[in-house]
C-alpha cells in the first residue's frame, strides 16, 4: 500500500511540474487580406523554449492561388511570425507569410491582435534567404488565440485517477 502511494505521489509531482512547461496551440482568428483572401489554421508555440511546431496555416480566396504554410522561418519569435510553404535551399520566388503581433505569445495564452502594416502579409521572396520580398497581398485584420488547459484540471484528474486506483486495490 505504501509503495502504491509513493508511486502515486511521484506521478502527481511529475504531472504538476510538466503542466506548467507545455506550449500552447495558437489559432488564427478573422485573418483577412487586401484582395479578399482569408487565413485560417493553427500552430504550436512553447514560450519557455521559443519553439514552433505543428504549423498548418491556410490562405485561400482572393486573387492569388490558395497556399498552405507548414514551415517556420528563422526570423520568427514570440511576437513576429514568418511562415513558408516548405523548406527550400533557395527561397527565391517562393511565397512567405509574415505577421507581427501586438504583444508576445506566452504559455498563459489569451488573444493577441495582429499589428496591421501595409508591408506585412504574403510576399514573394526576392533572394535565397528571403530577407527581402515583394508584397503579394497585405494583411488587413486578424488575431491569434490560445486557451491553456489549467494545470489544476490536470492535477485534479491525476488525483482522481490515483484515488480510484487506491480504492480498487483496497477492495481487491
Amino acid at each position: 500500500m505504501r509503495k502504491m502511494l509513493a508511486v502515486f505521489i511521484a506521478t502527481f509531482m511529475l504531472v504538476a511540474t510538466s503542466a506548467h512547461a507545455a506550449g500552447l496551440t495558437w489559432t488564427l482568428n478573422d485573418w483577412t487580406y487586401s484582395d479578399g483572401a482569408t487565413g485560417s489554421g493553427s500552430f504550436d508555440y512553447d514560450a519557455s523554449t521559443d519553439m514552433f511546431s505543428n504549423i498548418l496555416i491556410n490562405v485561400s480566396g482572393g486573387s492569388e492561388p490558395d497556399r498552405v504554410y507548414n514551415t517556420i522561418g528563422s526570423a520568427s519569435s514570440a511576437q513576429s511570425l514568418f511562415f513558408f510553404e516548405g523548406s527550400f535551399a533557395d527561397f527565391t520566388g517562393e511565397t512567405s507569410l509574415a505577421a507581427s503581433l501586438s504583444s508576445a505569445m506566452t504559455n498563459a495564452g489569451g488573444v493577441i491582435p495582429a499589428l496591421i502594416f501595409t508591408n506585412l502579409g504574403e510576399q514573394a521572396c526576392l533572394d535565397a534567404t528571403c530577407t527581402t520580398g515583394s508584397l503579394v497581398r497585405a494583411q488587413t485584420s486578424g488575431s491569434i488565440s490560445a486557451i491553456p488547459l489549467p494545470a489544476s484540471v490536470l492535477l485534479l484528474g491525476s488525483a482522481l485517477l490515483g484515488l480510484g486506483l487506491l480504492r480498487r486495490r483496497q477492495t481487491a
